[in-house]
């Protein structure tokens, strides 16, 4: 839809979808493109909390890692516990299970849990404490608090 017009030796088309232009043989095409949406900015992965605490006879602890947006892609990060006064490595007196691995949220998803399981032992000892890290996101962005401490309370009675 548009049609010609004469403006002296140029003549112009008008029309919904841009506008040609000819002089002297010389054609030139004019057109609006309609412009993409905005870039959504990246999801933020993180851990809900900063801080666990789980009884020494509880059996896990479950740690919930969360994005702050829905995603319409798939968003991966990875994460890795690591010794602190708990120890995952000694076999009679070990805290609790050393864990690592890659979260993947489907898109919508927003939040995912990762189970770390707590070791009964026999031994007499204050609490203890380990971490749990995020790392390399994918498809998002790191937040805070990427590290979460987990504190075992001790059940054992010490006489």
């Amino acid at each position: 839809m548009g049609r010609w017009i004469c403006k002296g030796s140029w003549w112009v088309w008008l029309g919904l979808n841009g506008v040609l232009a000819a002089a002297v043989g010389i054609v030139v095409w004019a057109g609006a493109k309609a412009q993409d949406p905005m870039p959504q900015p990246l999801p933020v992965v993180s851990f809900s909390e900063s801080e666990y605490v789980v009884g020494e006879g509880d059996g896990s602890v479950t740690i919930t890692v969360t994005l702050s947006q829905a995603s319409t892609g798939t968003v991966t990060v990875d994460y890795a516990t690591s010794d602190g006064t708990a120890t995952s490595h000694h076999c009679i007196a070990a805290d609790y299970v050393a864990a690592s691995g890659t979260l993947s949220f489907a898109p919508g998803q927003t939040s995912r849990a990762v189970v770390i399981y707590i070791l009964e032992n026999p031994v007499c000892e204050s609490s203890r404490t380990f971490t749990v890290t995020l790392s390399n996101p994918r498809g998002g962005s790191l937040g805070s608090p990427s590290t979460s401490a987990v504190t075992i309370l001790d059940n054992d009675s010490c006489e």
